[in-house]
């Protein structure tokens, strides 16, 4: 069964072009803007405020016998660290946008890889070719008919 989802993973053209495709990661390189670095830094700022606190919220509500502490609390502290992770990401922009999709195709490539591994991705892609250029051929022979 494993084996079978490989297999239809690695038909998936997005999947199979991912693995094909060299992703260029020379945006690393240059040095980010002043803009993204304070955006990462606020994106930071809200994981320490999101789950943490909502923590310290349960430990409260447990010591103080109140329950209402992080029934009420809890999520107001989520929201916030919500707000504070959306403004992060507003500042970060357009920059952050782009280290973002870049890091994420390489990343989803490195694991469909490691998952499906070479040969399957080989495999498959020779299949495709093959049933490609037979159905051209065929779409062919049917316009000179």
């Amino acid at each position: 069964m494993i084996n079978r989802i490989k297999e239809r993973l690695a038909r998936t053209g997005w999947i199979r072009g991912m693995c094909e495709e060299q992703i260029d990661l020379s945006a690393f390189t240059k040095k980010p803007s002043g803009k993204f670095l304070i955006g990462l830094i606020f994106m930071g700022i809200s994981y320490i405020i999101g789950w943490p606190l909502i923590s310290v919220l349960g430990g409260l509500a447990f010591y103080f016998s109140k329950p209402f502490i992080f029934i009420i609390g809890s999520p107001i502290a989520y929201g916030i660290s919500h707000l504070v992770f959306i403004f992060g990401a507003w500042i970060a922009g357009k920059d952050g946008v782009n280290y973002a999709r870049i890091f994420i195709r390489w990343l989803l490539s490195i694991t469909f890889k490691r998952i499906l591994g070479k040969e399957l991705i080989i495999q498959i892609a020779k299949k495709h070719e093959t049933v490609s250029d037979n159905s051209i051929n065929a779409d062919r022979s049917n316009k000179e008919n």
